[in-house]
């Protein structure tokens, strides 16, 4: 988990870049009976530096390529196969837009899915690949994705703590 940490550069640019939470909670630790310090004039100016900054996440390219080839295989499968997988299209919608929206799906049903082959003409992968949702669906529950959008309804996109590290 990062945080952002604003300064000020030589030329008085306002400069934000992301820090661990280990490193940050040593710049703003301090005894109980420390006096409470009032907010600096910059305080504001950082503030809002740090709203409008676009952190930069580091996703394991091997994490997003396992999202991407299951995410392809899903609706290549509808694509090809809708008539087919009729009865499981709800549940195969849900894991799709689970992978846009959420990324919720375990890294080892992801797997699961990724590794299937959905080619048109391919009688054994499309056997497979109904073996795969079928056991999905159990795994997971035929109504898991409405348990998901439960969790987040209520969650906001951020949460900002402000705390401002005053040396004296």
């Amino acid at each position: 988990m990062f945080i952002q940490n604003a300064f000020s550069d030589e030329n008085n640019n306002v400069l934000v870049k992301d820090i661990s939470i280990v490193h940050a909670i040593e710049l703003i630790k301090c005894d109980c009976s420390e006096p409470r310090l009032n907010l600096s004039q910059n305080f504001w100016t950082y503030y809002e530096s740090i709203k409008q900054y676009s952190p930069k996440f580091h996703v394991a390219r091997n994490e997003i390529s396992l999202e991407v080839k299951a995410m392809n295989n899903l609706q290549s499968a509808v694509k090809l196969y809708k008539s087919e997988l009729d009865e499981y299209l709800p549940f195969i919608r849900d894991l799709i837009k689970d992978l846009r929206d959420y990324h919720t799906i375990p890294k080892y049903s992801l797997r699961r899915i990724a590794n299937l082959v959905m080619e048109q003409e391919k009688p054994k992968e499309l056997k497979r690949f109904i073996e795969e949702i079928e056991y999905l669906r159990k795994t997971l529950g035929k109504d898991y994705f409405d348990i998901v959008l439960k969790r987040v309804k209520d969650n906001k996109d951020e949460i900002i703590i402000a705390v401002e590290n005053i040396l004296q």
